[in-house]
């Protein structure tokens, strides 16, 4: 039997690219004056297929702009059974209170909602009071949901020994004692508190979208032989591919990924359209895709060696993530023959 290359098990929903703040390092260079945004009918079709998912996250933009279709999203999900995490991804812009915030995570509590994720950063707290995101944070442990607070910084910053600030008064103000690092990889940073068990990812900028525009030296620079080996969740891990981390990611526009690329608004590895094709259509069609096969099969380190011992001009390049890498081998069209049948 032959073994699958994509079988994804999470379900990530840019449900809008509108958002009140205007990040300097945002990969969706997201924005107010964005419009374009999901229908809960849509979805709801979508999330009917997902027999095999396990995992729903909704994210943006801003995801609150719109809690109604949060609301609905996270219900039929949770009612369709398979789905045990269901999450949504915030930059807190409406936790006004510590009232008001209750009143919000409880009504999606209702729904199903066991999961948040919260932006928070230098970057987002230039345009949101840190007291919101405390806000947030208290009335979700309350509410017994799950906190994921996501911290980017530059890359000097995030290779600095010491926490973020940011942690640090998140930490002292939900009345969490100082974090033991749970890991710590070239590309992210993880820990966890002890008392109330807040899980914090830190991470570096990523050079797409608007935060393409900024220095240079914000970015990492990596050769990838190094722990970015593994980081692809599309290419085997040993002998085997594990499909457990795998995701499907749908933009507000309804074009389909089949992975969590920060590049994705760009055009990275579509596979097409949740509103014109069947899920079974567009895993079948990652499936079979050469350059994902290649991918899944190679792996990207292999796919390192093998473009720069063919193609010089690649020799001696540092990216600042393997998703870096692959999208930029992926739009190079003198690569296309590589990747054939």
């Amino acid at each position: 039997m032959t073994e699958r290359l994509y079988s994804p098990r999470i379900l990530s929903l840019i449900t809008t690219f509108r958002c009140p703040a205007r990040c300097n390092h945002c990969s969706f260079s997201c924005s107010p004056e964005e419009r374009v945004e999901m229908e809960l009918e849509k979805i709801g079709t979508l999330i009917a297929q997902c027999q095999d998912f396990n995992k729903i996250t909704l994210s943006g933009g801003e995801a609150f702009l719109n809690v109604p279709l949060i609301a609905g999203i996270i219900s039929q999900a949770s009612q369709q059974g398979n789905f045990k995490i269901r999450g949504v991804v915030t930059n807190c812009f409406w936790a006004s209170s510590e009232t008001k915030a209750g009143e919000v995570l409880e009504s999606l509590s209702g729904a199903g909602l066991n999961l948040i994720g919260i932006s928070c950063d230098a970057f987002h707290q230039a345009y949101i009071p840190l007291a919101q995101v405390i806000n947030a944070i208290k009335a979700a442990l309350s509410l017994r949901i799950t906190v994921q607070v996501n911290v980017i910084s530059p890359h000097d910053l995030f290779q600095s020994a010491a926490l973020p600030e940011v942690v640090l008064a998140l930490m002292k103000a939900v009345g969490e004692g100082r974090p033991t690092r749970e890991y710590d990889l070239a590309y992210a940073q993880g820990y966890k508190g002890r008392d109330k068990g807040i899980t914090i990812f830190h991470g570096e900028v990523t050079p797409a979208g608007r935060a393409s525009g900024l220095p240079a030296e914000y970015m990492g620079s990596y050769d990838l032989t190094g722990d970015w080996k593994d980081a692809c969740i599309l290419q085997k891990k040993g002998a085997t591919i594990s499909q457990e981390g795998q995701v499907l990611t749908v933009l507000p526009d309804y074009r389909a990924f089949p992975c969590c690329s920060l590049y994705a608004r760009e055009g990275h590895l579509s596979l097409g359209n949740i509103a014109e094709e069947p899920l079974s259509a567009l895993v079948e069609k990652a499936q079979s895709d050469p350059f994902l096969k290649a991918v899944a099969q190679i792996g990207i380190l292999g796919l390192k060696e093998i473009i720069e011992k063919h193609f010089p001009r690649y020799r001696g390049k540092r990216y600042g993530s393997a998703c870096h890498f692959c999208h930029t081998i992926s739009l190079d069209k003198e690569l296309e023959g590589l990747f054939s049948p």
